[in-house]
């Protein structure tokens, strides 16, 4: 799902500068904001565009290229309750950052990679994660594969969560893959999750 941006101000060649750069501003603004993940408060309904797929790519660690999985996330960097009942006081938190995260194990069950924050987490040499502030934007988890054999099982979510941060957080959920090939088709698929 892409953002329609046809309900912006168009240029006119007429425009002061000030007004130009209000329009850049607001157009900005809603990129920023767009596609967030959004649930209704009322029915749990859920709307959402937010994508992930795998994709088979190398990484060059102490000047040898090896194979590494491209765990790729699109439009999953916000969450936002929307039908908010009237008489919710106002600090009411209605809307979270979302930070990518994911977790890797063997056929063996063993896990490979995982970056959801406890300590010694297994993190190969050479891995990379690349987050963009605008959503929408391609995000990235890079892992190193080499020497791994056999199938992999790979588990990703949006979350909030931060280990020792405040709860509640909010968590959206892509279906486990499982994959020889080490690639998992683009899916749109995910579950919704709210607690601590």
């Amino acid at each position: 799902m892409r953002c329609d941006l046809r309900h912006l101000p168009r240029r006119r060649p007429s425009v002061r500068t000030t007004a130009r750069v209000a329009v850049v501003a607001a157009g900005l603004l809603v990129l920023a904001a767009c596609n967030p993940i959004q649930v209704d408060s009322r029915t749990g309904a859920v709307t959402s565009g937010a994508t992930f797929q795998a994709v088979p790519t190398t990484v060059t660690v102490g000047g040898a290229t090896i194979p590494a999985i491209d765990l790729q996330f699109r439009w999953c960097d916000a969450l936002e309750f929307t039908n908010i009942p009237a008489g919710t006081p106002p600090d009411t938190k209605t809307s979270w950052s979302l930070a990518k995260r994911a977790i890797v194990k063997n056929a063996g069950g063993t896990t490979l990679f995982t970056n959801t924050g406890y300590p010694n987490e297994p993190r190969p040499t050479g891995w990379s994660q690349s987050e963009t502030s605008d959503n929408g934007e391609l995000d990235h988890i890079i892992v190193p594969t080499g020497g791994v054999s056999g199938a992999l099982t790979i588990q990703a979510r949006c979350t909030s969560y931060v280990i020792g941060g405040s709860a509640p957080s909010v968590t959206w959920t892509f279906p486990a893959c499982t994959t020889a090939t080490r690639a998992c088709p683009l899916t749109t698929e995910g579950s919704f999750n709210y607690g601590p």
